[in-house]
């Protein structure tokens, strides 16, 4: 959509549908993210993302043209455009965003750590030891989507906190239509975080001053709202539908509400150049299913071998502790926290494609994680103070270098739902599919890829950096890949480091 919008100023994305360039990841021979409508083909994602791309594909591609004096505009994807193209838009959105909500945590959390090295520190655990990392390297919606959802909390939670910001409490209107803003822009970003609102409009009608709020709160929603109909109408001619209505029948087919095990047959869906086995079932969004199964699946969301949360991201045990606590602290905190989260699992586990294709852990659970890093945050501040401090502290360090293990192990080229590398050849991928897609449905335990290809790959390879290297056009391995890395961030960090230092020094808790 992105290159649609900037080249041919239109959201149909015809001219990028099925023209594969030479030399290109067969991941990228078509957009399989798509609609169809009206004769056009439209793309199922949230649009403010690639919105928000335009400005670095713009720069870019007037770079390349005068450079290499080829023309893009509706051409596929040129070999040596794409990767360079990619790296520039994840930098300007995923990688941006990521940055941006290490910042607010760390200006966050001076409601529970007075220290500012303890603030570094909680900081460098949300930036390098959270799926925010992994999220921030990929042109994904979940880290933006994560850093509207976390300004929408921030705003609510300065109000209501006795240590709150002074300058938010005296305009409460406008924060809490800013808050309401943030959000609709997270749900713009991606549409499963709507599922949280009723937790956020319960943490405005909790406040001591929800009669002020709720008016603004309320107004910023339906003005962010009523952006997302103009966008339907504009594609519909009506501001209630949308594209998930209109999936691609090359590619996506809806099932029935039969049983599952009578839903299993398989369906050949041909796109160019690539077969594959889809049921009827797989593809299916938002079907309700029976309550044990989606007990089932929320809990294998948690901790689920194959693509569980805490086991992706164990640091995240001592979030829910911490939440625990807060419980007793920051009731209504705790629970707008709590409940915000249980509605994204909940609807989650209905997702047919509930651990979330091709990706690193649960994706579709990634927006909620700067709420549970809260409980982190209340967890660092009660340790220091904890009568069994050093037990703590060992249980802590040890899970903390397992975390590091498993996140940094992420780096690299991510593996599809079945276990085969996004860009592995078209047969194999669908061998597979074949193989372990009923597997998947019947929640057989499948090779988990966290101890199969990813900390193995860290232990051979070591820590890599995909979009770096996607830039480049080649894979290296260690230690190169290390050095390389390792340059980039140091010449990155250099210019900045004694205003940086200076001004954190600056921060009082």
């Amino acid at each position: 959509m992105t290159r649609s919008l900037a080249d041919q100023r239109q959201f149909e994305i015809d001219s990028y549908c099925n023209l594969p360039g030479a030399g290109e990841r067969r991941f990228f021979e078509f957009t399989g993210d798509r609609a169809y409508f009206n004769n056009h083909f439209y793309s199922t994602r949230a649009p403010l993302g690639p919105i928000l791309g335009i400005p670095a594909y713009l720069t870019y591609r007037t770079y390349y043209m005068l450079r290499y004096g080829h023309n893009v505009v509706g051409h596929g994807f040129p070999e040596k455009f794409l990767p360079s193209v990619y790296f520039w838009v994840t930098a300007s959105t995923s990688c941006l965003f990521g940055a941006l909500l290490t910042v607010l945590i760390f200006d966050f959390s001076r409601h529970f750590l007075r220290n500012t090295n303890s603030r570094i520190f909680a900081a460098l655990l949300f930036s390098f030891g959270t799926l925010i990392f992994n999220f921030s390297t990929v042109a994904f919606p979940h880290t933006p989507s994560a850093f509207f959802v976390f300004v929408s909390f921030y705003l609510l939670y300065e109000l209501q906190s006795p240590t709150g910001c002074m300058r938010l409490k005296n305009k409460p209107n406008l924060s809490a239509f800013f808050s309401a803003a943030a959000f609709g822009c997270a749900v713009l970003h991606h549409y499963l975080v709507a599922t949280m609102g009723p937790a956020f409009l319960m943490y405005v009608l909790m406040s001591e001053h929800r009669r002020k709020l709720i008016f603004p709160w309320l107004l910023g929603a339906a003005i962010t709202a009523s952006l997302f109909g103009a966008y339907n109408y504009e594609i519909f001619k009506t501001p209630f539908d949308w594209t998930q209505n209109h999936e691609d029948s090359q590619i996506f087919s809806r099932g029935s509400d039969e049983p599952l095990t009578q839903q299993t047959k398989t369906l050949i869906k041909k796109i160019p150049r690539i077969e594959w086995t889809i049921s009827d079932r797989l593809i299916q969004v938002f079907k309700r299913v029976a309550k044990r199964r989606m007990f089932l699946r929320a809990t294998r969301l948690m901790i689920y071998p194959y693509r569980g949360l805490l086991l992706y991201n164990p640091l995240l045990i001592f979030a829910f502790v911490g939440l625990f606590i807060l419980c007793h602290t920051n009731f209504k905190s705790a629970l707008a926290i709590l409940f915000a989260f249980g509605l994204t699992l909940f609807f989650n586990a209905l997702h047919t494609d509930w651990w979330g294709g091709g990706s690193f852990g649960p994706r579709f659970l990634v927006p909620t994680i700067p709420l549970l890093f809260v409980g982190l945050l209340e967890f660092l501040r009660w340790v220091r103070t904890a009568r069994n401090r050093k037990v703590w502290t060992a249980i802590f360090g040890f899970v903390l270098l397992f975390n590091c293990v498993t996140i940094w192990s992420g780096l690299r080229d991510w593996v599809y739902h079945v276990g085969q590398p996004l860009d592995s050849n078209a047969q194999i991928m669908m061998n597979a599919l074949k193989t372990h897609q009923q597997l998947m449905l019947e929640f057989s335990l499948p090779k988990s890829p966290l101890f199969t290809t990813y900390v193995p790959g860290l232990f051979s390879d070591g820590v890599k950096s995909v979009v770096l290297e996607g830039m480049q056009g080649s894979s290296w391995s260690f230690p190169n890949n290390v050095l390389y890395l390792v340059g980039v961030l140091t010449l990155i960090w250099l210019p900045f480091n004694r205003l940086t230092l200076k001004n954190l020094k600056g921060v009082r808790g």
